[in-house]
């Protein structure tokens, strides 16, 4: 509305323009012929009475000069011959009729086809010029949300909008978006696991089986990917697979960067894994085992895994003390599918552990967190 107010005064305006000349009356024209007249009977004089010599010459002549200023002045609004030019009643209502009318309908008509006239009026914020990075959160991501409703195949906008995500921990929104650009620029691995890491955030910090699944993939295809392997060793320990967990935090160390930060982060959990190994039978994992772990395909690890929990379970027989123990192998066989046996496992632990005890209550919350006291006498 406020753009039509403005042209509607500027179209004013130049009406007037065209206008005001073309009212001018007869009489002011007749007005200027007479003074016109005038002088040039002044000029004609002065010349003569320098010619004859009649007066001071010096003030004849700036008389004269002063004459012809006024007459040059007056003759700016003439005609080619010097004279008023008179135009005549019709030509006078045809050019108004042109300003009036013509001008406008001219005018309208070039902006309705030329023009956007349909295209509603946008906040301020949307018109601001500048940088994205010199925009508020807020702003990026209003204007990527509201680009990408428009441009859903835009894989550049799905980026900058993810970032925005990312730089807000909104990791559910920044999955949605990373999704999208795997479906714009196929699976490449560093998206891959961006995707798992922003699924794992929203997971509040659990790799879930999807996430290891993509990392799995992104490290196929880059094997030398520091995060998805940190992911994975992240994994592995929260499955209570630690020798696993250890395996993989002991090739981040000696392939990942050579920085004093990374190598110190690298070590403290490698130190930790070995202190909870430490409470199980059995070696620790050499450097053949580590490599061999690694090399391992998917069904051959799981098996490698389940050998693992059976050995837990036969060390458990020997130590029915330690809770941890207890608490690795229901985990362990809840990941492997076994949910039997993580109930069995349950009903055995509930045996060597007194009701109401510290222990025996850890051990009840995570039979009830895997869903494993259904059918089962405390």
């Amino acid at each position: 509305m406020i753009f039509w107010i403005i042209a509607l005064f500027m179209l004013v305006l130049a009406v007037m323009c065209v206008l005001l000349p073309l009212a001018r009356s007869p009489r002011m024209q007749e007005r200027d012929t007479s003074s016109l007249s005038v002088y040039k009977d002044q000029l004609a004089d002065i010349e003569l009475r320098i010619k004859k010599g009649r007066g001071n010459r010096e003030a004849l002549e700036q008389e004269r000069a002063e004459v012809a200023r006024r007459l040059i002045k007056l003759g700016q609004t003439k005609g080619a011959h010097g004279l008023p030019q008179k135009s005549s009643p019709t030509l006078v209502k045809i050019a108004s009729l042109g300003a009036l009318v013509l001008l406008p309908a001219l005018t309208l008509g070039v902006y309705a086809g030329i023009g956007s006239p349909g295209i509603p009026d946008q906040p301020l914020s949307a018109r601001a010029d500048g940088k994205l990075e010199d925009k508020s959160i807020g702003e990026m991501v209003q204007m990527a949300e509201g680009h990408l409703k428009k441009n859903p195949d835009d894989s550049r906008g799905w980026k900058v909008l993810a970032n925005v995500y990312g730089r807000t921990n909104r990791a559910a929104d920044r999955a949605r978006a990373l999704e999208q650009i795997i479906r714009l620029e196929g699976r490449s691995p560093q998206v891959l696991v961006e995707l798992g890491e922003a699924l794992t955030a929203a997971n509040a910090g659990i790799v879930s089986d999807r996430a290891a699944r993509l990392l799995e993939e992104a490290l196929k295809a880059q094997p030398s990917n520091i995060k998805a392997q940190v992911l994975m060793a992240n994994a592995a320990e929260q499955e209570g697979q630690f020798s696993l967990a250890l395996a993989r935090w002991e090739t981040l160390a000696a392939n990942g960067p050579d920085d004093e930060r990374w190598q110190s982060l690298a070590s403290g959990r490698i130190a930790q894994l070995r202190t909870r190994l430490a409470q199980e039978s059995g070696p620790q994992p050499d450097a053949e085992q580590v490599a061999a772990a690694q090399s391992l395909s998917s069904d051959d690890r799981q098996a490698m895994i389940a050998t693992m929990v059976d050995g837990l379970s036969e060390r458990l027989a020997s130590a029915p003390d330690d809770i941890d123990g207890w608490e690795r192998l229901m985990r362990s066989r809840m990941v492997l599918k076994q949910s039997d046996k993580a109930k069995q496992a349950y009903e055995t632990a509930q045996t060597h552990f007194p009701r109401g005890s510290e222990n025996r209550t850890r051990l009840d919350q995570l039979a009830q967190q895997l869903g494993l006291t259904e059918g089962v006498t405390n």
